[in-house]
């Protein structure tokens, strides 16, 4: 029986670590926008929609995506732009879009792009393929 509970416990107890150890997002900093199909960027994405347990998988690869790059970066300083996309092959992918400048009084119905005095650590991008389960590196601008 002891042998038994000795894993068990461990077990537990690196859950819990790991739970700790993890960053979790203020939801209120999030904004999801619609993908512009006028857009000259892409060619033949089309618009999709995010339910909450996609925004929380998205949470999960740029918290993961932030701490591969930059551990002390704290994600809760930055507003958040997530626009989702079915891309031309079919599959649904999120575009991050992450600005420390809270400035623009619409950041939550237009999308913000990074501007000449922008600060190296004040804007990044980053993408999340939902359907490949898969991030894609941070890019800063």
């Amino acid at each position: 029986m002891k042998t038994i509970l000795i894993p068990l416990f461990l077990f537990f107890i690196s859950c819990e670590n790991i739970q700790t150890k993890e960053q979790s997002i203020v939801r209120t900093s999030i904004s999801i926008l619609p993908y512009n199909e006028s857009s000259d960027c892409f060619r033949n994405e089309k618009r999709a929609s995010l339910s909450e347990e996609e925004v929380q998988l998205v949470n999960h690869f740029l918290i993961k995506g932030v701490e591969k790059y930059n551990d002390t970066l704290d994600l809760n300083v930055f507003n958040k732009q997530y626009t989702p996309l079915i891309n031309s092959v079919g599959e649904k992918e999120v575009w991050i879009t992450c600005f420390c400048d809270s400035t623009a009084n619409d950041w939550k119905t237009t999308p913000i792009l990074p501007i000449d005095n922008d600060s190296d650590d004040c804007y990044f991008m980053m993408k999340v393929n939902l359907t490949l389960m898969k991030s894609y590196d941070i890019v800063k601008r």
